[in-house]
């Protein structure tokens, strides 16, 4: 059994399934409107990110909700404070090298003008549910260095597999990476480093 923070819960639909299966799942999740939503499908939750050390660290489409800025700086923070020394965080956001794609069965995308890969830009989706959200695309290289700069190394990336029903191509709608937390001293090798240059 493991303990688990699933940073980020939303309704608690993977909390649960975790639950399920026999793990100590802790639910985190901002909007304080989800609390009484995830108390009724037994998830415990904690009203601020904290109580770690946790095994495994869960930040599911978070990251690519959040504009750069303090907030994206914070959970990144967050994900290597929370996680033990020998733990992993597993961090999904939408797939950056197929943002610029067409169309999937689980979502229309609309790009804005003049975005390009190398470039983080918002844009919107429309799922096929036919809700819609913004995301934020970062390209692969700037999410790797961001996980670097917060002391999380990346030891797997896994992409979906889904299709372009525009192009009929393969495609993909979320990467998923394993990250180990980097030891301590090393991150203070690398703020020093940063502070001297």
């Amino acid at each position: 059994m493991s303990r688990i923070l699933d940073y980020g819960c939303g309704g608690g639909r993977l909390a649960r399934k975790l639950l399920d299966r026999g793990h100590e799942v802790i639910g985190y999740e901002p909007d304080s409107m989800r609390a009484p939503r995830l108390a009724s499908r037994g998830v415990r939750t904690i009203p601020a990110p904290a109580g770690g050390p946790y095994d495994v660290v869960i930040c599911e489409l978070v990251l690519c909700t959040i504009e750069d800025g303090p907030v994206y700086d914070a959970v990144l923070h967050d994900l290597r404070r929370l996680v033990s020394q020998d733990g992993r965080v597993i961090v999904a956001v939408c797939n950056p090298s197929f943002t610029l794609g067409g169309d999937t069965p689980l979502q229309h995308r609309e790009i804005p003008r003049g975005a390009a890969p190398e470039r983080v830009f918002t844009w919107t989706k429309t799922l096929h549910t036919g809700a819609r959200r913004l995301d934020v695309h970062r390209p692969l290289e700037r999410l790797k260095h961001d996980f670097v700069s917060a002391g999380l190394a990346i030891e797997t990336i896994r992409e979906t597999s889904t299709v372009d029903v525009e192009r009929f191509e393969p495609s993909s709608d979320f990467m998923v990476f394993r990250l180990r937390p980097l030891p301590i001293d090393a991150l203070s090798i690398k703020t020093e480093e940063r502070r001297s240059s």
